[in-house]
């Protein structure tokens, strides 16, 4: 009697066994990113405000990929505003670094009282800055990307800024790849009131730029994006990599429905505000600004990280 069950319980064993898929997976704690992995699938949870990370895929064959991207950025802990911006940016790139990005999202702080007066001007040197950051922002959602027949060697760059977020990322692949990675937390958002210059001025309504100027020192590769939050009036901004090659763009604007862009670059091509695996060493960032405007808060945007790719 004891050898019937015996036999059967083994039976039932293999049949259930056989309905299970078998998957080699574990579970990884680096850092303030828990990950985990199989065959065909990578899941990486992070709960950091300040953060990017990346992945690496080499795969010999062809295959199709599936990225699920749940995140939340705020510019409040427990109601109340304690950074001045929120962005979040994906990318999606290969070894001859062709680039897509697969998802956006900015936001800042103002406030109709805020105001910063900076000036540099021989031996008048004066700042003062007052920021109520009465509104806060915040961003909840996610996001869906297929791409077919990747082959060789590609990168996928998550890079976000926040007061309090937390970022879900959800690889599949449709055969088995090999997978390596990398993170950090040094990520950065600079706005007008950062570019110090011979005159710097803002308020809810208005921005006055005279010779502003940012210097970031990237110690592996910068991915960034310089653009302008601000539809109309004038500005001219310019940035100089370390090898001394320059981008500028000058935007004049009358009003919403006319304005006129104009561009011009060094050896590297026209402008553009994405600035993908930049080198190491001393970026400058420049900027000319004169917006008045009451429908809209004038403002630019300098944010990204300082990113090690995998090896």
């Amino acid at each position: 009697m004891l050898k019937k069950e015996l036999t059967v319980g083994i039976i039932l064993i293999f049949i259930l066994s056989s309905l299970i898929p078998m998957v080699s997976s574990f579970e990884n704690k680096i850092n303030n990113a828990t990950e985990y992995n199989d065959v065909y699938s990578f899941h990486v949870n992070i709960s950091e405000p300040k953060y990017w990370y990346a992945i690496k895929m080499e795969t010999n064959t062809t295959v199709n990929i599936s990225i699920y991207n749940k995140k939340y950025l705020s510019t409040m802990i427990n109601d109340t505003p304690t950074t001045r911006g929120i962005f979040g940016v994906q990318y999606a790139f290969d070894k001859d670094k062709n680039f897509l990005c697969i998802g956006s999202t900015t936001g800042y702080n103002f406030g109709p009282r805020d105001r910063y007066f900076q000036i540099d001007l021989g031996p008048i040197n004066y700042s003062y800055y007052n920021f109520y950051n009465s509104s806060g922002v915040a961003s909840r959602g996610s996001s869906f990307l297929e791409m077919s027949r990747l082959s060789g060697t590609w990168y996928f760059l998550f890079i976000w800024y926040s007061a309090e977020g937390y970022n879900d990322i959800y690889f599949n692949t449709s055969k088995p790849v090999n997978i390596s990675t990398t993170q950090g937390t040094n990520t950065f958002f600079y706005q007008r009131e950062d570019f110090y210059g011979k005159l710097n001025t803002g308020w809810s309504g208005g921005t006055i730029i005279f010779n502003g100027e940012k210097r970031i020192n990237v110690e592996n590769n910068l991915f960034a994006r310089f653009k302008p939050f601000m539809p109309s009036d004038i500005l001219f901004i310019k940035y100089i990599n370390p090898m001394g090659y320059s981008k500028w763009l000058l935007q004049i604007g009358v009003n919403r429905f006319f304005s006129a862009i104009f561009e011009k670059a060094g050896p590297a091509g026209y402008w553009k505000e994405d600035i993908m695996n930049g080198m190491n060493g001393e970026w400058i960032f420049k900027a000319n600004i004169f917006g008045v405007n009451k429908l809209y808060y004038p403002n630019i945007g300098l944010y990204g990280a300082d990113v090690k790719l995998p090896d």
